[in-house]
């Protein structure tokens, strides 16, 4: 509730293009009021957090998941193309998921309420696309999406990017398997005669141009690796909510990979921080799964005792009274 009271009015301003430069006494803030990329991507992780363990829990609250629907959808209206794909991402995986076995099994939420969140997205992309304004003009929303992708697609950034990945390509085939090491940038010129130095922008290039394709490799099993551990919490794991988490920290770290190949994730701080917060839930679920296992076995083992020994006792106490008997 919280998170939506905040996400919801920086929507707003966004979309009435407000915005301040803050300058008080130990605090300044630049085009405060804007919604940024990464305050968009982080709000849209935790977000779906709360949808999907919320659809485990025995008796679902509405207000809790129409809340989170909203601030799920809220980088619609953000300033960045890259975390609308990360949303893509995240949606068409839950799609899948929900169509599966497991997820009938474990979720609580009835066909009503599904039928109400698929129309919630429809009534979006509805108003977001396809309804026209009076004046021959789309809704802000429409217009925040079309200045996203239809004019950064054509803009400089998209030609920065594609300078930059051709570069970053012909450095990658020059040192192929170990890259040229951490923190290798490329040097991007520009037309006024300057030249800047600037990451990949994409998280494969990026690793294959700094660690090679032993690193890239290495990448891809630790993450292979995670994600596997999840999707065995999402099908094996005893508590439905902690499944649910685990499955929700394995989409989201899909989405920002997602976004990371159009953007530097790595180097972003806080969604970097978020990526290994992320990672470590997904390990802790798998720990506490075999801890739980573990100790489900010991427990096995100490009543196979417990019953041997009473047994053995039993055959001692028969054998005793047999011998008093004869004797």
């Amino acid at each position: 509730v919280a998170l939506a009271a905040t996400v919801v009015p920086f929507a707003l301003l966004q979309q009435s293009g407000l915005s301040w430069d803050v300058r008080w006494p130990g605090l300044e803030l630049e085009a405060f009021g804007t919604y940024g990329a990464d305050a968009s991507s982080l709000v849209m992780v935790i977000a779906l957090a709360v949808l999907v363990v919320e659809s485990c829990r025995e008796r679902p609250r509405a207000a809790v998941a129409a809340l989170g629907l909203v601030v799920v959808l809220s980088p619609l209206a953000g300033t960045q193309s890259a975390s609308v794909v990360q949303l893509a991402t995240m949606s068409v995986l839950l799609l899948l998921v929900r169509a599966g076995v497991v997820w009938r099994r474990r979720t609580t939420v009835g066909a009503r309420e599904g039928a109400l969140f698929n129309l919630a997205l429809c009534v979006v992309a509805v108003a977001a696309v396809v309804v026209p304004t009076a004046q021959d003009a789309r809704l802000p929303l429409a217009q925040n999406i079309e200045a996203n992708f239809a004019d950064e697609a054509s803009g400089p950034t998209a030609k920065a990017r594609t300078q930059i990945w051709a570069d970053a390509r012909k450095l990658t085939v020059e040192r192929p398997w170990l890259g040229w090491g951490l923190g290798k940038r490329i040097e991007l010129r520009q037309d006024i005669g300057q030249s800047q130095e600037l990451t990949a922008h994409n998280i494969v290039i990026d690793m294959a141009l700094q660690s090679g394709l032993v690193g890239l490799g290495l990448l891809l099993a630790a993450l292979g690796a995670s994600l596997a551990q999840a999707w065995r919490a999402w099908v094996t794991e005893a508590d439905d909510r902690l499944a649910a988490l685990a499955l929700a920290c394995a989409v989201a770290v899909i989405g920002l990979l997602a976004k990371g190949l159009a953007e530097s994730v790595l180097y972003k701080f806080r969604l970097s921080t978020v990526l290994g917060l992320l990672l470590g839930v997904i390990y802790a679920v798998a720990v506490r799964r075999h801890a739980t296992s573990a100790e489900d076995d010991v427990a096995d083992q100490r009543l196979v005792l417990r019953s041997t020994a009473g047994s053995v006792r039993s055959t001692m106490a028969r054998s005793v009274q047999s011998d008093q008997l004869s004797t």
